[in-house]
């Protein structure tokens, strides 16, 4: 939510707190966050495909992801996942 999109999204309404316990990351401030109720939006205006995406698709995707999402991620996997499911255990 510290994250300067995110951030102005919730200001002009377009995302909403999806729930109320959050938590500090490296990354920032993490809450789950939604599209608000009302708001309208086509998968046009966010350029994702409307379907299965084909492989040159993904690819594009994964590489323009934000840059905070690679944090979060690590943070995942640091605090969320058993240690046996970390990846290099199995």
């Amino acid at each position: 939510m510290d994250q300067q999109t995110v951030a102005g999204l919730m200001t002009k309404g377009i995302l909403v707190l999806a729930g109320k316990y959050g938590e500090r990351s490296t990354a920032g401030m993490l809450f789950l966050v939604k599209i608000a109720d009302g708001i309208q939006v086509s998968i046009d205006m966010i350029d994702l495909p409307a379907g299965e995406p084909t492989p040159e698709e993904k690819d594009f995707i994964i590489s323009n992801r934000p840059d905070f999402l690679p944090e979060i991620e690590a943070h995942n996997d640091l605090f969320h996942k058993s240690w046996w499911n970390r990846s290099g255990f199995r």
